[in-house]
């Protein structure tokens, strides 16, 4: 995937409602730049996690980005003002 670069970003509202869509989204993007069977519940517990935590904070609006580039995806979740919560993720070529 050295050669290609994807760019992905949702914003949700901050309420549990969004935690369905996180659960139908995420391991569609993850499983698309080919994360492991083995790691994406992982990856999208941590996201749910993450969402979750803003919402709790009063947070009105979640964004949710995935950019994958140099054989990584790199994932962030940022909620109005709140510090982002970020990790990666080695990914095969697609």
């Amino acid at each position: 995937m050295a050669d290609h670069e994807f760019f992905f970003s949702i914003e949700l509202p901050g309420r549990p409602a969004s935690l369905g869509v996180l659960r139908e989204l995420a391991p569609r993007v993850l499983g698309q730049f080919g994360c492991g069977g083995d790691a994406v519940p992982a990856l999208v517990d941590a996201l749910e996690t993450a969402v979750a935590r803003g919402a709790e904070s009063g947070a009105f609006t979640c964004r949710l980005q995935f950019v994958a580039r140099d054989g990584r995806l790199d994932i962030a979740v940022s909620s109005d003002g709140g510090p982002p919560w970020r990790t990666s993720h080695a990914i095969s070529a697609v």
